[in-house]
């Protein structure tokens, strides 16, 4: 599972890749402290780092990788978990970028929120980045590249919106905190506890599939 893993990172790692991400996320964090805005763009960075996935999905069409992968003692789950891992870790490099562009823009003065405020909203776009790539896996393998892109464009589009409307609960009436702490709570909870059963589509879908 690991080479599987090691496979999908060095998809965004090649010579004119790692400079065209490189040169993206540096015009992010320009473009943040020049302009402000380093809120919504800390916010962004998360939500591009889970959006690997389709990039991911295009390289394995590209390469036959399924064929591939059909002919070695790989397993449907091994092949599937080890793609949800690889998205993981993209979302986790983007939260990283995410939090250098918030600390960066506090040092700038580019922020109007406290330090809690923020802090508080990116832990919210981090929730809707993990249900983004729970829905966006087995969707990749549903639809395939083309019209799954497409689906995954529109999906991003509307959760990247509710991340932006989940950061101004960070600025909730005191009357209302506990009962959007509990919320946030149980939200995190039921996010995690979808994560097996995204999985468990997932494998279903690829299952089916002949390669």
């Amino acid at each position: 599972m690991k080479g599987l893993v090691r496979y999908d990172l060095t998809q965004l790692t090649g010579n004119s890749k790692r400079s065209f991400y490189l040169l993206y996320f540096a015009g992010l964090i320009v473009v943040s402290l020049a302009v402000g805005g380093g809120k919504i763009f800390s916010y962004m960075a998360v939500m591009i780092g889970c959006m690997m996935g389709v990039s991911f999905f295009s390289y394995e069409t590209w390469y036959h990788w399924d064929r591939y992968c059909a002919a070695l003692p790989l397993s449907n789950r091994q092949i599937v978990v080890s793609r949800y891992i690889s998205l993981l870790i993209t979302t986790g490099c983007g939260v990283l970028l995410g939090f250098v562009i918030g600390l960066l823009s506090f040092a700038a003065g580019r922020i109007e929120l406290s330090w809690t405020q923020w802090l508080a909203s990116l832990a919210q776009t981090i929730l809707v980045a993990l249900l983004y790539i729970e829905i966006e896996v087995p969707v990749m393998y549903r639809f395939g590249v083309e019209r799954g892109r497409l689906v995954n464009i529109l999906l991003f589009v509307v959760l990247y919106s509710c991340a932006l409307a989940l950061a101004e609960l960070s600025q909730v009436p005191t009357e209302f905190v506990t009962i959007v702490r509990i919320a946030f709570g149980v939200a995190w909870l039921v996010i995690l506890l979808l994560f097996p059963v995204s999985i468990a589509v997932s494998m279903r879908i690829r299952a089916k599939k002949e390669y």
